[in-house]
């Protein structure tokens, strides 16, 4: 896993994609006394890797984060890709993105899940009712309750739905 410190907002290049490009929180400085694994469901239309995954970050403390990769199986089931481990500045605002190790390819049509563990009162971004039905962003399409979490804790595979939330976890995408 990479540490990063004095992260920047970091907004993809041209020669990548990512699901919320573009897309900012309106609500974006939610806390919670449990710790969770939030995620988004999501697949490519186009063949390519995801070499990076970022967050949505409020003006809070710098708080240290593990994003992950997931492989969904389906239902309640997922398998980790990979991870990468992200230390944002205090008071910097704006997605946090993380840089993969290994660029980790994605098939055509197959459902992955992007996310990141919250800690016990940590904060994090969330948009009820965003995922109400499908949706598509250029290249990928969420189904509906596409916003997920794990309430068994941070590093746990999310698939809890509430309210067709969104909790911006996303991706970086290298298309091939």
């Amino acid at each position: 896993m990479l540490a990063f410190q004095n992260h920047k907002a970091v907004v993809p290049s041209p020669a990548t994609a990512s699901i919320f490009a573009g897309v900012t929180p309106s609500f974006v400085n939610t806390t919670d006394t449990s710790g969770y694994e939030l995620g988004t469901h999501f697949k490519t239309t186009v063949a390519g890797s995801v070499v990076g995954l970022r967050y949505w970050k409020g003006l809070t403390a710098a708080e240290t984060r593990t994003l992950r990769l997931w492989r969904w199986n389906g239902g309640e089931s997922g398998t980790e890709l990979a991870s990468v481990t992200v230390i944002p500045a205090t008071g910097v605002t704006g997605w946090v993105t993380g840089n993969l190790a290994s660029p980790v390819a994605l098939t055509v049509g197959q459902f992955y899940t992007a996310s990141y563990g919250k800690a016990s009162g940590q904060s994090y971004a969330a948009d009820n009712y965003f995922f109400t039905s499908p949706q598509t962003f250029g290249a990928f399409t969420t189904p509906t309750d596409a916003g997920v979490y794990s309430f068994l804790g941070v590093g746990a595979f999310p698939f809890g739905k509430y309210q067709s939330s969104c909790y911006y976890a996303d991706i970086v995408f290298q298309p091939a």
